[in-house]
């Protein structure tokens, strides 16, 4: 059975010319033969056992499809080449020739059209970019945007539609580069010849990269097998200026405050005749300056021209480009803040800022004191939490940029509290008459109150004024204390108490006090009469540095010709010391013999002595000194 006709069931068909059974009836063989096949013979075929004595139902046999092969004709492109694509008119489509070349313009779509006739079941179509017109060489795949081909089938002078077959196509699912497209298609039966034509509409944006490179339709069919037919073009596509800005250093390749830069502007761009440049900066006009061959110069270079951009735009007939070099100068730190103060009180907190410019980025790092060599933290800000005594004092903020000298900004904390006073010294005036002490007071709070004692007494320098107070001669002491506060700062006070006439009863101890609402500190001094070491004193610390070191030299050398000179009278006289010693040692040996033999002595008178007084005992005795133990 075709379909649901009965072709017979006899062995020759004769109803049916090109079709028989074949086989041996022996051993139950009923092969149906069919000579020139052709589409009429495109159909299901089944086999049926008429009924018997043993089965009197009939059987028939499973469906078998026989599917009719016919190759298409080989694909073709259809399309008008136009200035930016092709044209989806229909009236003004012409055949493309398969070297042809087709004009495109980036960022505008060209339509092309692949068309595959007269072939059983439909090709399959897809398209490809390639380097070659053959599409071996593939580059991408061009796939539908939306991933689904949209397609449209039309059946022709037939009233049933039949089933579509379907031709897996291997190169849409290869792996590789997809570009992104419009894809429409469609299918047409022609219902008398039962062949189908297929027509794919590609809607597509080339950019500047696909120039020179081949569309390619790709057709396969079942009956191609493992080759495929194509249908190329060569894409002529034609882009505005792509801009690249490249940099030139003078000053030897290094790039500076105070030097200069050199930019060169590269396009590339189809066409690339009649270019038009032009240049532009965020800086001051009058330091750029045009060069030839699209090249400029920028002129003392400043810190402040960093992260400033250079811009150079191309045209052509296309349209235009452009791109922005951003200038990377190079410079040590610039503080953008100023020292700090900080006044707090115990136990608060508070922070110091180093806001600090410098390319490449500054490092920046916190040091407590001038002697401290350890940093304590890094990074633009420093907070102090919960001060401390320990933590007043000086802070350096300290920034440093890789080939520039480091930068230092100083901070002071103080934290608030009593006054700090320090007796500096007192002057002698030049008459030698008055004395001036001075007294020293720091205070962080204001205001400051500071007072002036005397042994004890406070020396009311208004009140003494007025009731002329003195030491039993009025008229003579009135108005000898006088006060001076002289303000060397802020903070910092410098009071003065001059006494005029200075007496006796003068001397003693002074004190100076300084309150402020945190408390009250003092300090005193003993002022006496000066002896000549404390005059000594006096003149060596108002003598000049350079002079002193001479004084000290002559004086070394002084002290040392002295010593030198000691030094060799002891040992002369240690010398004469040890002859003397000597000398009467030997006296004394000579007295006496080792055999016991005496020595006889005869006294005779000498100027009316008699011998016993020339030989005898000496009416005195003789000095200690002179006896010498020879033991």
């Amino acid at each position: 059975m075709k379909g649901e006709v009965g072709l017979g069931h006899k062995r020759d068909m004769p109803f049916f010319e090109r079709m028989s059974m074949i086989g041996n009836i022996d051993d139950g063989e009923y092969h149906l033969q069919i000579k020139n096949v052709s589409l009429a013979d495109d159909d299901n075929y089944r086999c049926q056992l008429t009924p018997t004595d043993d089965e009197p139902t009939p059987k028939l046999s499973k469906r078998v499809k026989l599917t009719i092969i016919v190759q298409p004709k080989d694909p073709i492109l259809v399309g008008e080449s136009i200035e930016g694509g092709l044209t989806s008119s229909s009236k003004n489509q012409q055949l493309i020739g398969q070297f042809n070349q087709i004009a495109a313009t980036e960022g505008h779509s060209l339509q092309v059209s692949c068309q595959s006739r007269a072939g059983r079941p439909a090709a399959q179509i897809s398209w490809v970019l390639a380097e070659d017109w053959l599409g071996k060489r593939i580059i991408a795949h061009i796939i539908p945007s939306n991933n689904e081909t949209e397609t449209t089938t039309v059946f022709r002078y037939q009233t049933n539609r039949v089933p579509f077959p379907s031709a897996g196509h291997p190169l849409r699912h290869s792996r590789g580069r997809r570009l992104l497209a419009n894809i429409t298609e469609f299918r047409d039966l022609d219902g008398d010849s039962q062949l189908y034509s297929v027509i794919s509409n590609l809607n597509y944006s080339p950019s500047r990269d696909d120039n020179g490179h081949f569309l390619v339709c790709v057709a396969t069919h079942e009956a191609y097998g493992k080759e495929a037919k194509t249908a190329s073009i060569s894409l002529d596509v034609f882009y505005p200026p792509k801009v690249i800005i490249e940099v030139e250093t003078e000053d030897n390749g290094k790039i500076r405050e105070s030097g200069s830069i050199r930019l060169l502007c590269r396009s590339d761009s189809r066409p690339n005749e009649d270019l038009k440049y032009s240049w532009n900066w965020d800086g001051e006009p009058k330091r750029l300056e045009i060069l030839a061959n699209h090249r400029i110069s920028i002129s003392s270079l400043r810190f402040n021209d960093n992260l400033k951009k250079v811009n150079c735009t191309v045209e052509n007939s296309v349209g235009f480009g452009s791109s922005a070099f951003e200038l990377n100068v190079p410079f040590g730190p610039r503080f953008m803040s100023t020292n700090q103060t900080k006044i707090i009180d115990r136990g608060s907190e508070t922070t110091f800022q180093c806001e600090v410019l410098g390319n490449p980025t500054p490092i920046i790092r916190w040091y407590h004191g001038r002697e401290q060599e350890t940093p304590i933290h890094e990074g633009a800000n420093l907070t102090i939490k919960n001060a401390q005594d320990w933590e007043e004092g000086e802070y350096r903020c300290i920034a440093e940029v890789e080939g520039f000298p480091s930068k230092t900004l100083y901070h002071q904390l103080y934290l608030k509290g009593p006054p700090k006073v320090r007796f500096i010294e007192y002057i002698l005036s030049e008459n030698e008459k008055d004395i001036t002490l001075i007294c020293e007071v720091q205070s962080r709070v204001l205001p400051v109150n500071i007072q002036w004692f005397h042994n004890g007494r406070r020396m009311d320098v208004a009140e003494r004024i007025r009731t002329g107070e003195g030491d039993g001669n009025n008229n003579k002491n009135k108005n000898r204390f006088q006060v001076n506060d002289d303000k060397l700062g802020k903070h910092l006070l410098l009071s003065k108490m001059t006494i005029f006439d200075f007496v006796e009863q003068d001397l003693g101890l002074w004190n100076c006090s300084a309150r402020n609402d945190y408390g009250v500190v003092w300090e005193q001094k003993d002022v006496r009469l000066l002896g000549i070491f404390d005059k000594i004193e006096i003149q060596w610390k108002e003598m000049p540095f350079q002079l002193r070191i001479v004084f000290g030299s002559v004086i070394f050398c002084i002290f040392a010709v002295l010593f030198l000179l000691l030094l060799v009278w002891l040992i002369w006289r240690g010398c004469c010391c040890c002859d003397r010693r000597i000398g009467h040692s030997k006296m004394s040996n000579n007295s006496s013999y080792p055999n016991g033999g005496s020595i006889s002595v005869k006294c005779e008178p000498v100027d009316g002595m008699t011998a016993s007084e020339s030989c005898g005992t000496p009416p005195y005795p003789l000095p200690q000194q002179y006896f010498y133990n020879n033991e």
